[in-house]
Order: structure tokens, then sequence, then C-alpha cells
């Protein structure tokens, strides 16, 4: 569970018994659903003879659908929906500026959509470079078992989170958090520990 831990006395001014509703809950059960299949091409440069250190460039391809967030209890969530849209309305009718009410994530606010539901997206590239370093041979030349190890870094871009309607999620930017995490994380550490046979 998540704590909605926005805010919502200064919402007093919006008279609605939907925003009343929202007020009264504190927090949402979220399944967050990884999606992180790639397929790679990566060559690899020995700069010494008969030695197993190497560097490893290439690229992944792969989803750029990283994480999928969504609320277990579907379509209950039609009361936070409700709320924004009078939210909405007050600020257009009144040239006011109150925040989206919806599962306050860092300074990111997950609003649900006309069905009822968080469902959010955390996308990156499709393409990704790999640069990285590793010691040992995949193919060994004395015995049939061969192991190698690779450590390196899978540059993905800036993670975004978008709605199941394509609009992306602008952050707040008023508070320290997630957004700074995402800032610096445009590359995502990778150890590979592999292992071959050869048959013949």
């Amino acid at each position: 569970s998540i704590n909605t831990a926005e805010d919502l006395e200064s919402y007093a001014l919006v008279e609605d018994d939907a925003v009343r509703r929202a007020q009264m809950a504190d927090k949402i059960e979220l399944a967050a659903k990884p999606n992180f299949w790639n397929i790679f091409l990566l060559a690899e440069i020995h700069p010494f003879n008969n030695d197993s250190f190497h560097f490893t460039a290439g690229f992944y391809f792969g989803s750029k659908n990283f994480i999928h967030f969504r609320n277990t209890n579907d379509g209950a969530l039609d009361f936070l929906y409700d709320a924004n849209n009078k939210v909405s309305d007050y600020n257009r009718a009144f040239n006011t500026n109150f925040s989206p009410i919806g599962l306050k994530f860092g300074d990111y606010i997950f609003t649900a959509d006309e069905n009822g539901n968080i469902d959010v997206m955390m996308k990156t590239n499709v393409v990704k470079p790999y640069l990285g370093v590793g010691v040992g041979k995949h193919i060994a030349q004395k015995h049939r078992l061969s192991f190698a190890l690779d450590l390196g870094l899978i540059f993905w871009g800036s993670p975004k989170f978008v709605l199941n309607n394509g609009k992306e999620i602008k952050s707040s930017g008023r508070e320290a958090g997630i957004t700074q995490v995402l800032s610096w994380l445009k590359a995502w550490p990778s150890l590979q520990v592999k292992v071959a046979y050869k048959i013949f």
C-alpha cells in the first residue's frame, strides 16, 4: 500500500461530495508488474592476447514499457476520477491552480481514469546502448564448460510515467525524491553471469 499523502485541506473551497469522498481515502494498493524483456547484439573486444579480460559494447532492443502500475481493486477508484473532474472544473471557473487529486508518488500524482483505475506505465527507450567490462571467455578453448562475467550499463534514457491514454504525467518538481532519482537514472546497471557448454 502507498499512502496518499497529498494534503487535501486546501480543497475545502471545492464544495462537492466527490471531493469529500476522496478526502476519506488514505491508502490505495497498487500492483507493479515488470516487463523488462530484451534481445541484444553485443560485441566483445579482447585487448590482450590469450587473456580473459574484455570490453563489451552493443545494443539492447526491447519493450519500452518497463513497469506497469495498476490498482488491485479493479474499477473501485471512480470517486478519484469524479473528484479530479470537479477540481478541474473549479480551477477553470475560478482561475485557481489546485493540484489533481490522486495517488501521490514522490512528486508525481497518479490520477484515476474514467474506468475507475490508476493505470500507469513507466516507459524507457526501445533501443538501449550497452557498455561494459568483463572477464572470462564465452567459448572455452581447452574445456567444454566456460564461464564469463560482464558488468556494465544499459543506457535506457530518462524514464517517464505515462497514463493508459498516452498522456505523460508531469512532476510537480516541488519535492526531492523520485524526480531526483529519475533525473540521473538514465542508465541501468547490469551484471551478467554467462555459462556455455561446447557440444562439439
